[in-house]
């Protein structure tokens, strides 16, 4: 069978401007979705966010925190106090609120405690603790502890803080003034305490 010169013109026209151009334009697309979305996948599956330990033993509370526990200076051109005081904060245990006189030192008791100074005397323990703020894990810190039992004064006054140390700068940074603290106690030893802020 012979075919029709006009024919044979269309068909090459086709198969040569037709079909060849549009399936190269379809298969370089193609590739170029398929590598695009590769190279974002892999990073994602490398990173391996990293998250906090369990959460353990609820200890102590403290609501609607103020500008000195939270890195914020009380006044403009003074410094912030660099760490939070462990008060009393309306707390209760079995019903009862605590004698934050020696409460907190025991809550920390069986860590490695220092004598710091002896007029006045303070003693000061480092501990390992794993802070979240607003949801967001920050990481892993070990900030000291000082015990100051001549800070009561007879007046029932704070004898026991936290200094933020190196996680000052993000906690500073996030703004937590009338925010809300949690403090867990580890469910197994050797394990780092909590510090949520919510």
């Amino acid at each position: 069978m012979k075919l029709r010169p006009n024919l044979l013109r269309n068909l090459g026209s086709y198969f040569l401007t037709g079909t060849k151009r549009a399936i190269a334009k379809i298969a370089k697309e193609f590739k170029r979705v398929r590598k695009a979305a590769t190279a974002k996948a892999q990073p994602a599956k490398a990173a391996g966010a990293k998250v906090p330990s369990t959460l353990g033993e609820l200890v102590w509370a403290k609501y609607n925190l103020p500008k000195s526990d939270v890195q914020i200076p009380a006044r403009e051109g003074t410094n912030p106090t660099g760490g939070i005081r462990l008060t009393q904060a309306d707390y209760l245990v079995d019903g009862k609120a605590i004698d934050q006189t020696t409460y907190f030192r025991n809550v920390f008791g069986d860590f490695k405690w220092k004598i710091a100074s002896q007029a006045p005397y303070v003693e000061v323990a480092l501990v390992p603790f794993e802070i979240t703020i607003k949801g967001k894990f920050i990481g892993k810190f070990n900030l000291e502890i000082r015990h100051k039992p001549s800070g009561e004064a007879g007046q029932g006054n704070y004898t026991t803080s936290i200094s933020w140390g190196e996680a000052g700068e993000e906690i500073r940074e996030a703004y937590l003034v009338g925010a809300n603290l949690e403090l867990y106690r580890p469910s197994k030893k050797g394990e780092p305490f909590q510090i949520v802020f919510t």
